[in-house]
């Protein structure tokens, strides 16, 4: 054995800081001499390790109460990064293991070492909240498990489209947050292709005594899913986005190939491919006069129409 893999292992038995061990006792579990002991104890204590030397009882050794000290230096800025994630991690509470996250980055800070302004200094709201979190929670650690051990998982899903419960059998790669939701990208057995599957739309669920073969990589497969309310045939839109919301257009990303273009200085173009034609329709009828549709028509239709019952709505009073 190699003086790290023993040191290691030395380490591992000082972890029970409720013992006193002898150099002998110690030589014997690890296989050599008192000497080379006193000396891992010598190394150690150089690296940080608070182990003391104990006279009474014929003597040893006793570790202080410590975890075993990572052997890295760790800048702020990546404490820095580290709480920025700790503080979204309290935003988002469906995370089951935000307990050990909290756990590990308080054994990861040192005292002083990012003070108390820089870790509140960002604050992460969603647009929406999820009403559904701990429905959600019973769910997402039997997808996880799946994940990794390639397992089969049956479910009652209620789709949005066709206003339905259907019974599906999939293949699940991964689990991806989108605007406080959780979504899993898998094959579908009766669709026959890769889909989105909204985890609160999930209304039982059960891991079959069956696995599956993933099939190499679905990164661009997943690039090209559409998250969201609907999942609708690809259109392509262009909308005119007027001052002050002219601005706010250039620092999101809607769909694929999107492009911005400067009319005037009050005045931005977004053209742009989209495959959930409802939900954007309902998204850009929330700015009001601040947008214009020039295509495609379909969205302009039912934006008039829209508008149309709103009128309706409201001349009733």
């Amino acid at each position: 054995m190699s003086a790290i893999q023993n040191i290691l292992k030395l380490l591992l038995i000082f972890e029970d800081d409720s013992r006193i061990f002898n150099a002998k006792e110690l030589a014997q579990e690890i296989g050599v001499s008192t000497r080379q002991i006193r000396y891992y104890i010598q190394e150690l204590r150089k690296f940080g390790y608070v182990i003391e030397s104990d006279a009474s009882k014929g003597g040893g050794y006793k570790s202080v109460g410590q975890s075993v000290p990572l052997p890295l230096k760790i800048t702020n800025e990546e404490l820095t990064a580290l709480a920025k994630i700790k503080q979204f991690f309290s935003e988002n509470k469906v995370f089951e293991e935000q307990e050990y996250f909290n756990r590990l980055y308080y054994k990861l800070i040192e005292p002083g070492q990012l003070s108390r302004r820089e870790e509140d200094c960002i604050n992460y709201k969603l647009q929406y909240k999820n009403v559904h979190k701990e429905i959600e929670k019973e769910f997402l650690r039997n997808i996880k498990k799946s994940i990794v051990q390639n397992n089969k998982i049956m479910i009652k899903y209620y789709s949005v489209n066709s206003d339905k419960l259907t019974n599906r059998i999939i293949h699940p790669y991964r689990l991806q947050q989108y605007q406080g939701a959780f979504y899993i990208h898998a094959y579908c057995e009766s669709a026959k292709e890769y889909r989105l599957f909204k985890v609160i739309r999930i209304k039982e669920l059960e891991i079959i005594d069956e696995t599956f073969i993933k099939k190499g990589s679905i990164e661009g497969i997943i690039s090209k899913q559409n998250f969201g309310v609907f999942t609708q045939d690809r259109i392509h839109l262009v909308v005119d986005f007027y001052h002050p919301l002219n601005e706010f257009i250039k620092e999101i990303i809607i769909g694929e190939e999107q492009r911005i273009i400067r009319i005037n200085s009050r005045t931005t173009r977004i053209e742009v491919y989209v495959n959930n034609e409802t939900e954007i329709t309902s998204w850009l009828l929330g700015f009001g006069e601040y947008v214009k549709v020039i295509k495609p028509q379909s969205v302009i239709n039912k934006i008039l129409e829209n508008v149309n019952k709103i009128k309706e709505y409201y001349s009733c009073n």
